[in-house]
């Protein structure tokens, strides 16, 4: 995977710059709520304000919401952002999110991250028929 060849750490991911265009150009976030569950230091944030205003938007078209387990990971998406002036909501600490999802009555329209690459991946069905992407902590050996 392109994360052993670009960097990775202490279960820490690196997700390059062409993946994040990629991800971002894809999913086309023109306006609404944008979150990211595990937005490391923000550069999806970042791309999607880049993506907004090379197509004639303006900053500020999209809320960005995310969270990250790492406090030092946290603090510097927080600089990363707020740098480039785009208004953000981070939760009010770092947290993980799968055991303290800051956001709990989010309805977002996009969700830019990709899965978390040390969990599994699971469909599962939402209430309404709707497919839902689930990740789950792989057993320990």
């Amino acid at each position: 995977m392109f994360a052993s060849a670009e960097g990775k750490r202490g279960g820490q991911f690196y997700t390059p710059r062409s993946i994040v265009r990629t991800l971002v150009a894809v999913l086309a976030p023109y306006h609404g709520k944008v979150y990211d569950p595990c937005c490391g230091s923000g550069g999806m944030f970042v791309q999607s304000e880049e993506f907004i205003l090379s197509h004639g938007g303006k900053l500020g078209d999209v809320a960005i919401f995310g969270q990250v387990a790492n406090p030092t990971t946290w603090r510097l998406a927080a600089m990363n952002l707020a740098i480039r002036g785009i208004d953000f909501n981070l939760g009010r600490e770092s947290a993980d999110t799968f055991t303290r999802d800051q956001f709990p009555d989010l309805r977002a329209d996009l969700r830019p991250g990709q899965p978390a690459l040390q969990h599994q991946r699971l469909v599962a069905r939402q209430p309404d028929g709707r497919r839902a992407l689930a990740l789950r902590r792989p057993a320990a050996r």
